[in-house]
């Protein structure tokens, strides 16, 4: 592999044309080079799958299967995530060919996981595994919206005779040792409520400042905020409901809870060999 990136590097870079395409060997040849068929040998045998998994987490599949990853199949889904209907019947969401799975193979095991995007459709799934020599699926399984956002803090303006309060919040971190998929640092839409001065309040999103604003009478600037669990509800319907009961006081916001970058790469999310990063 590595010569013949090197030779076509060479040609491209001396301007010749560029080499015919290689052909796929037909199913079942012996030729040096055959391309594995998806079939390892062996009928596959389930051994874990999901049961709840949240947006912004990652699910897991096991099971057993021939070995060096021989079951896969060539050009053609080996992971997929099905969908549901309403009348009993599943349709694929998605499947090992995209960004979200990344599965792995050691002496006939293999393990994938799955990253549940911060804005992936709710509802029940099961994960199909499609080899040449068995078909396996999952028991059906739910994805929940998060519960885990968690609101930072808030910051406070004088206009007049009153205060604005300017709520922030943050998604849940990604996991550098699970997480695929890059994600926003913050939620965005819904309302947040709040306790000030034994008074509810809520604050609708304010899509112009990026924060959860609401007006309050009097001087607030250095007043003392209450949020319960699940006080934050954004545009996605996930909360905060894992967040415990928290008191902030008006400007002074908790740090962003988000991993350093991590990997060579610069750019949005790491890979399969954890090439690239989380943006700060």
């Amino acid at each position: 592999m590595v010569q013949s990136l090197c030779d076509l590097v060479a040609t491209m870079a001396g301007g010749a044309p560029a080499p015919p395409p290689a052909t796929v060997p037909p199913a079942g040849s012996t030729a040096p080079g055959t391309p594995p068929t998806g079939d390892g040998g062996v009928v596959g045998t389930l051994v874990a799958g999901p049961y709840v998994v949240e947006r912004m987490r990652t699910l897991q599949v096991v099971w057993r299967g021939g070995t060096l990853g021989r079951d896969r199949p060539v050009d053609d889904p080996f992971l997929l995530l099905e969908r549901q209907q309403p009348d009993g019947g599943w349709t694929v969401a998605d499947t090992d060919l995209g960004w979200a799975f990344v599965w792995r193979e050691h002496d006939g095991e293999y393990r994938a996981r799955y990253d549940v995007a911060h804005d992936f459709p709710i509802g029940t799934y099961r994960v199909r595994i499609q080899s040449a020599r068995y078909t396996l699926a999952t028991a059906s399984f739910a994805i929940a919206s998060s519960s885990g956002l968690r609101v930072r803090g808030a910051t406070a303006a004088r206009i007049g005779e009153s205060t604005r309060l300017d709520f922030v919040a943050q998604n849940p971190p990604p996991d550098p040792e699970q997480s695929i998929l890059s994600r926003p640092h913050e939620p965005e839409g819904g309302s947040l409520r709040f306790e000030l001065g034994g008074r509810q309040g809520i604050a609708p999103w304010d899509p112009v400042r990026q924060t959860w604003s609401a007006g309050v009478s009097g001087d607030a600037t250095t007043a003392t905020v209450h949020v319960e669990p699940g006080a934050l509800r954004d545009g996605l319907d996930n909360d905060s409901l894992a967040q415990p009961p928290t008191d902030f006081v008006v400007g002074q916001l908790a740090p962003l809870d988000w991993p350093p970058s991590i990997g060579p790469g610069g750019g949005p999310p790491p890979g399969p060999g954890g090439v690239g990063s989380f943006p700060p």
